[in-house]
């Protein structure tokens, strides 16, 4: 039986599911330490390459900060770092030993052209890596597609006759924000792009400003939980910052409203749907330039989903 699994290794989170078993965890990945510190008994450890590595928030809890992979750049994927965490995932969803798995991942819009090849040349064929002391060899059939593509598939999973519609998307990533035109169920080329701004750019600028407005230096690893939590507690006390989060919003996001606007020349012909882990932090600056933008529902599971949705449909 071959097992049909889509994962989707972002920058900021790592996403699977096989249409029943589903899951993420923080794309956190960094050599494990020769000794494990307390509390450690539990870790998993996933071997590469001959070389050991913790993934998620076990790595945040007991790998070298100084040591974590770098997930911010144009060459993440297929990386060695991406390739850890895609294994994790893999092994989440619960393949074993000598599995045939046809697997779905995706790439940022702005990347898919030059790196498609690469990518599928690295994971076609047999690849072998270990979970704890158990090791695990699988044969793998790939499929790759832009991520926001993968994102309006989802939506049309919700409501088929988006696809007789020009439909936008626009994934919220963490390193990227991709935006793709789907028509009449042909995908638009010339009306598909991204930029290098997602939740990076927005965690970075909230960094700066907890550092000078409070003197409050905070772990990168961290970011993630402040924004979804719209707050910070500091020296006992809890900072809102819902204001603070939507008006640095606006201003990292103008070169990005920018460049969509350009290429959707306005977007009022499209439907338009917001997607991807920070959909809920970037929503209302999307919507200053184009009022009639909705966030999908389970935004933060729509891409993984719908490359899932799509993976089953090409049988």
């Amino acid at each position: 039986m071959v097992r049909k699994i889509s994962v989707d290794v972002g920058s900021g989170f790592t996403q699977f599911t096989d249409g029943k078993k589903e899951g993420f965890f923080p794309s956190v990945v960094c050599p494990a330490p020769e000794v494990l510190g307390f509390g450690a008994d539990q870790a998993v450890l996933i071997t590469v390459d001959g070389a050991r590595y913790l993934v998620g928030d076990d790595a945040k809890a007991y790998g070298d900060p100084d040591h974590r992979a770098n997930t911010l750049h144009d060459d993440w994927a297929g990386s060695t770092g991406w390739k850890v965490l895609l294994f994790a995932a893999l092994y989440m969803a619960g393949v074993q030993d000598g599995d045939n798995v046809q697997l779905i991942t995706g790439l940022p819009q702005a990347l898919f052209a030059t790196k498609k090849e690469d990518l599928m040349r690295i994971l076609s064929g047999e690849i072998t890596f270990s979970i704890g002391s158990s090791s695990c060899s699988l044969t793998i059939d790939p499929i790759i597609i832009p991520q926001a593509a993968g994102a309006v598939f989802y939506q049309a999973a919700i409501n088929e006759s988006i696809l007789r519609e020009a439909v936008g998307v626009i994934d919220v990533g963490t390193y990227t924000t991709g935006f793709s035109v789907i028509e009449d169920g042909r995908f638009i080329s010339k009306r598909s792009n991204g930029v290098t701004i997602g939740v990076s750019q927005l965690a970075m600028a909230i960094k700066d400003y907890l550092a000078k407005e409070y003197g409050h230096h905070v772990d990168n690893a961290k970011i993630p939980q402040i924004l979804m939590d719209k707050a910070v507690r500091h020296r006992g006390n809890c900072i809102d910052l819902s204001e603070v989060i939507g008006r640095l919003a606006l201003l990292v996001a103008r070169p990005l409203l920018d460049k969509i606007k350009k290429t959707w020349e306005g977007g009022n012909d499209l439907l338009i749907f917001i997607a991807g882990g920070g959909a809920p932090y970037y929503c209302e600056a999307i919507k200053t330039e184009l009022p009639h933008a909705a966030i999908m529902p389970d935004s933060f599971f729509a891409v993984v989903r719908g490359m899932h949705t799509y993976l089953i449909a090409k049988g």
